[in-house]
């Protein structure tokens, strides 16, 4: 299971996409909303089971529960059990959730407008691979995964698996370290920072003129972005240095470092864009 930029993402029928939203998010808290997103993405990784799925469809059809006890994912499942960690049921019962119990639900309503005919550059960058830092990320993660499995055992599917296994025993962990600092992973932030160093630095905009015609909802966004990153990045520093100090290990060290990296990058962009936001006029306290 994977994060993917939807942007990217083209349908040829606008019909082939539909966009829910839950009744409840309109009100719940930034903390809420977070523990539902929190959930996904601990899950990274974790191998997509075609055979979990088609038990949930036969289920829906038969209503003769198969016996599901799976560390494996799929889409509507995890929608469920995302849900779930909120309090808030999706289905009756969230292993075995297909997509058409999701749709059927009256708490989840359709977003209209979600969908709409991409323009030629938009396209062009959907099919641009080569700034498609999100799929690297995912094809390094599954290596990593994979070869992790190989000397951990089959039981790892994420990175917490990962930990997990070094916390009994620290016998691979420089194994994993060495597996992990050769992959690539600990550099992927480097691609958005080449290829987008308009989010990182001051001299993109050498003038006011350019400053005053950037459009305050994309500046807005831009912060709003990396004021999220720096908490979530946060949390995952301070986390894994809890868990550091309980159980020294050369991964959980190296992790360390990587979320030191990512927060400070989430501190340079949240500075860059609440000045250009007072540059450009448009910030709010």
């Amino acid at each position: 299971m994977h994060s993917i930029n939807t942007q990217r993402v083209i349908f040829d029928d606008p019909k082939d996409v539909i966009v829910l939203r839950h009744k409840l998010a309109e009100n719940m808290t930034p903390e809420e909303l977070e523990n539902i997103c929190a959930y996904p993405r601990s899950k990274v990784g974790t191998e997509y089971s075609v055979s979990d799925a088609i038990k949930a469809g036969i289920y829906a059809k038969s209503k003769l529960k198969p016996i599901v006890e799976s560390k494996y994912q799929y889409c509507s499942r995890l929608v469920a059990e995302s849900f779930g960690r909120a309090g808030i049921d999706v289905s009756a019962d969230p292993s075995l959730c297909t997509p058409a119990d999701i749709q059927r639900n009256p708490d989840f309503k359709k977003i209209d407008g979600a969908v709409r005919e991409a323009a030629p550059e938009e396209l062009e960058f959907a099919a641009d691979k080569s700034r498609d830092t999100i799929s690297k990320q995912t094809k390094i993660t599954n290596e990593i995964i994979q070869a992790s499995q190989r000397i951990l055992g089959k039981n790892v599917q994420t990175f917490e698996d990962i930990y997990r296994e070094l916390i009994s025993s620290p016998v691979n962990d420089e194994k994993i370290e060495s597996l992990i600092q050769g992959s690539g992973y600990l550099t992927i932030w480097a691609d958005d920072v080449l290829k987008c160093p308009y989010r990182y630095f001051k001299t993109n905009y050498l003038n006011d003129a350019a400053i005053s015609n950037l459009n305050p909802d994309w500046l807005r966004l831009e912060l709003s972005m990396a004021e999220k990153d720096l908490e979530r990045f946060n949390i995952q520093r301070l986390s894994l240095s809890d868990l550091n100090n309980s159980f020294p290990r050369k991964v959980f060290k190296q992790q360390i470092n990587l979320y030191q990296t990512l927060v400070s990058l989430a501190l340079q962009r949240q500075e860059l864009f609440r000045w250009l936001l007072k540059e450009n006029g448009a910030l709010n306290g």
